[in-house]
């Protein structure tokens, strides 16, 4: 599933953000942006979405609140394009699975104790997996799966 191209999204973001400093249009969970569901598995909060602005926007705007952010991706030409329906699994250290759940855009936001994780991203028999680790008070990490062009 193609959702938008990533330019066109950070043009339109950039737009919403000059509306909303001109106090036209605010963009806030409060008024009218719509964020997905917050989902309990576990440990693991989360949220995936990200189709449509609003939703993009929103989703962005919430992800300083989650300890783990993704980002999925297809490479096309001329640009690469954000993608939706990635099975996603992360597990701990001790590797007991702590989230499992097919993405429903292109972005994840999770809020996991901290830790060491192995997250695995799954599109059309493709996995990938990268390592990471989560600390309280530490930054915000960013995973970024990119599969290849159909």
């Amino acid at each position: 599933m193609k959702i938008i191209s990533m330019p066109a999204l950070a043009g339109a973001i950039a737009l919403a953000g000059v509306i909303a400093a001109q106090g036209a249009y605010a963009v806030t969970g409060d008024s009218g942006s719509r964020l997905p569901e917050v989902t309990h598995q576990g440990s693991a909060i989360f949220l995936s979405g990200g189709i449509g602005l609003d939703e993009s926007i929103a989703m962005q705007r919430a992800a300083r609140n989650y300890s783990l952010e993704m980002e999925f991706l297809d490479r096309a030409v001329p640009r690469d394009e954000y993608t939706a329906n990635v099975h996603v699994k992360v597990e701990n250290a001790q590797h007991a699975v702590v989230l499992d759940t097919v993405a429903q855009g292109p972005f994840l936001l999770a809020r996991l104790p901290d830790g060491h994780y192995r997250v695995q991203a799954s599109q059309a028999g493709i996995s990938k997996q990268q390592d990471v680790v989560l600390k309280d008070g530490g930054p915000q990490q960013k995973l970024v799966f990119v599969w290849p062009a159909a």
